[in-house]
């Protein structure tokens, strides 16, 4: 037909952009199939499609830095987060992708900072699953930095908003388990389960290994993999 195939996809590409709303195709790319390159592209395209919109264009700058981050690409990662914030220093995301980062580094104690900062810049009107994942990130953060209490005051509050996170289970189970509660710790295991957490998430977490050939977890296993 006359029209390189190049062209043809790059058009294709464009037209589902512009026809799928980009904030959950940049989910789904980011949370779902983990494609990073292909949220590295959706950034690209948003930066040209909400150019001269410096908040927009400061969330294509974050979602950029944030699948870097996750590709193990620190520096560029850094680059693009710097210029997340320079233009717009109020969105919750580039903070969670600066939590992410400085994870990553193991400087513990900067990802609990930005996860905190990320939290306070959250809308009071934000949907729940955005709530909840504030809440679980400070955990993790909290925990991350010995500080056990508040990674179990934070769990609590995602529970509280949704209270059938298997996530938020699972991770309170191992605050328990550090602190040598191991019927506690199981208790909110089978909880996890219950509520749809995967097998491999128990098989591939060293953490548990200490427990595998508990009869609790024996038993565990065996109900949940039927």
């Amino acid at each position: 037909i006359g029209i390189p195939v190049k062209a043809l996809v790059t058009n294709a590409s464009e037209t589902i952009f512009k026809y799928t709303n980009d904030r959950v195709l940049g989910s789904y790319f980011g949370n779902v199939t983990l494609e990073y390159e292909k949220n590295i592209s959706l950034a690209k395209y948003q930066l040209e499609k909400y150019k001269n919109d410096p908040a927009r264009e400061a969330l294509a700058y974050a979602r950029w830095g944030g699948s870097l981050v996750n590709l193990g690409k620190l520096e560029a990662a850094d680059a693009k987060l710097k210029q997340a914030l320079a233009l717009d220093s109020n969105q919750a995301p580039i903070y969670t992708s600066r939590a992410r980062y400085y994870f990553v580094l193991r400087d513990y104690k900067k990802a609990l900072e930005y996860s905190k900062k990320s939290y306070a810049c959250l809308p009071k009107n934000s949907p729940d699953y955005q709530r909840v994942n504030a809440f679980l990130n400070l955990g993790y953060f909290y925990s991350f930095n010995n500080q056990s209490d508040s990674a179990i005051a934070y769990y609590h509050k995602a529970l509280a908003v949704d209270p059938k996170g298997a996530l938020a289970y699972y991770n309170l189970s191992y605050e328990y388990l550090i602190k040598g509660d191991t019927t506690q710790c199981l208790d909110l295991v089978e909880k996890a389960l219950a509520n749809d957490l995967g097998l491999a998430t128990i098989k591939e977490d060293p953490d548990m290994v200490p427990l595998m050939n508990h009869p609790r977890v024996k038993e565990m296993l065996a109900k949940y993999e039927e």
